[in-house]
């Protein structure tokens, strides 16, 4: 077959296209394995290796693209983890600090009772019949232990088994203990709930 490039002169595009055919060509034959040789049959296995190649090294890729996300979520997973800990256990150590804080403040005796009697009575349907059981030490400082109006049907009785600031509200139909520990494992429970 006669080459009409030789004899026809070809205006510019044309030429920079046949340029870079033969550019393309001599690339894929000094490509390592590519056949010696530019015959068709050659130049068309050199390209299936090229493009088996492409395919290899996108499925390697994308091996590592699925490692790496698994990497990330495992990641995420292990600091959800550790964050939901440190939550927890800095919790705890605040409850335990506020508990023996609460402690020493009730055995120096800084602390009003009839906030207490007052929270607990809240409590229950009706101040008829309640009897309130205080220790001995908080009855005799309650101011409410007159037991004159809107407590008049309130009765209060010393009782060993209550602590210090602590006190039990018993009614016909319920039982309201105002305990320091319950008070504590309330805010704690407050604290530890997913927002």
């Amino acid at each position: 077959m006669m080459d009409l490039s030789s004899t026809i002169p070809l205006p510019g595009r044309l030429q920079a296209v046949r340029a870079l055919r033969a550019d393309e060509a001599a690339l894929v034959a000094a490509s390592p394995g590519a056949p010696t040789g530019d015959t068709p049959s050659a130049v068309a296995e050199a390209q299936r290796q090229a493009a088996g190649m492409i395919e290899e090294q996108k499925a390697a890729l994308e091996q590592v693209r699925m490692a790496l996300l698994k990497a990330v979520e495992d990641f995420r997973r292990q600091q959800r983890e550790f964050f939901h800990k440190a939550e927890t256990q800095v919790v705890d150590l605040s409850i335990e600090i506020a508990r023996k804080v609460m402690m020493q403040e009730i055995q120096a005796g800084r602390y009003q009772i009839e906030p207490i009697v007052r929270e607990s009575l809240s409590r229950v349907p009706s101040l008829q019949d309640v009897v309130v059981h205080l220790n001995a030490e908080d009855l005799a400082r309650c101011p409410l232990a007159g037991g004159e109006g809107e407590l008049a049907g309130v009765q209060f009785v010393a009782d060993a088994t209550v602590p210090r600031g602590e006190c039990l509200v018993e009614t016909g139909e319920v039982v309201v203990e105002s305990s320091i520990e319950a008070h504590l494992d309330g805010v704690a429970e407050a604290l530890k709930k997913p927002e």
